[in-house]
């Protein structure tokens, strides 16, 4: 996508970013073939891990994220939390869309997609065809996450009915506030 003639309410992000640390805002983007650009749109972010083998996605969970603002990076990602609290209607149109994307793609094992939750509903932000930053705040010893990654890859096997976690979990990225080393022998 080239530039848009008016970048104001457009955001540019560097191809195979991650963390939201390489988000810009369009004006202050440098030329550059390596950006892509995204219309920005207010709203709560929200995540769907789902497990699929090519045919069918079963979502496992939705969870809110946060971000860790900083004046160079305010779009950095900070943390996440489930399970989300969303209406069955924005669940149902999540599930959906994550569905057309995995028929779409093919895509196998575990997976993520991230959406921005608008007034208009869900919008679909990314597709991550891999765990995303989220996989902590799911995996457990009773439901363990690479079980049913591996099951749907390799056997084409997804999960039986809803899937259950037992608690509430949440987790948190802490940032250092300025660069250190780490002792080789730590």
């Amino acid at each position: 996508m080239e530039r848009p003639a008016n970048g104001a309410n457009w955001l540019a992000k560097w191809r195979g970013g991650a963390g939201g640390s390489h988000i810009v805002p369009c004006p202050l983007a440098p030329d550059d073939a390596r950006l892509y650009f995204q219309q920005r749109v207010e709203g709560r972010v929200v995540s769907a891990l789902f497990v699929c083998n090519g045919r069918s996605a079963p979502v496992l969970g939705f969870s809110d994220q946060w971000t860790a603002f900083t004046k160079r990076s305010p779009w950095r990602y900070g943390g996440a939390v489930q399970p989300a609290d969303l209406s069955e209607d924005s669940k149902a149109n999540m599930t959906r869309a994550v569905a057309l994307a995995v028929t779409e793609f093919a895509l196998k094992g575990l997976g993520s997609v991230d959406f921005i939750l608008s007034a208009d509903g869900p919008l679909l932000l990314e597709i991550n065809p891999r765990p995303g930053a989220t996989v902590d705040i799911y995996d457990s010893s009773a439901a363990p996450l690479l079980r049913l990654h591996l099951d749907a890859i390799i056997n084409g096997k997804l999960p039986r009915g809803p899937h259950r976690f037992a608690d509430a979990a949440a987790s948190a990225i802490a940032y250092a506030p300025e660069r250190l080393r780490v002792p080789a022998d730590m």
